[in-house]
């Protein structure tokens, strides 16, 4: 049975209203899941401080790939409930990356880490600035 009005104005079981509420609570429980997804291990890294294990390029994969599709759907205009989980994964990615390199054991060579923070720095203020033709998006 239809919940409510949802698909093609077919009247349903239950008010409008109500099924918006629903809906508006399922995203605030996706934006509570989204944070709760990398925190556990942000915690454990800043209790242990510790980072044996884990791969800095793993970490910076993820980061971009939760970066892109923030990106994709900003730029598109897409509603912020619609991909604000991702946002929020991405910042933890972003997080767990400076607790890597503040936790590390090994030296790290500093030159080609900020290189990459500042060229993804501009691609984001490149995106964000309207510059991009429109012939380019999808």
């Amino acid at each position: 049975a239809q919940l409510g009005s949802m698909a093609g104005g077919t009247p349903g079981l239950l008010p409008p209203e109500l099924v918006a509420l629903a809906i508006e609570c399922m995203n605030y429980a996706m934006f509570a899941g989204g944070l709760l997804i990398k925190m556990p291990q942000i915690v454990a890294i800043l209790r242990t401080r510790t980072v044996k294990g884990m791969s800095e390029a793993s970490l910076t994969t993820e980061f971009l790939a939760c970066l892109s599709l923030c990106a994709y759907n900003l730029l598109m205009g897409h509603p912020f409930k619609t991909w604000g989980e991702m946002a929020l994964i991405g910042t933890q990615c972003g997080i767990q990356i400076v607790l890597f390199w503040v936790f590390a054991t090994g030296t790290l060579t500093v030159a080609p880490r900020a290189l990459g923070v500042v060229g993804v720095a501009a691609v984001c203020a490149f995106l964000w600035s309207g510059l991009l033709p429109p012939v380019l998006l999808p």
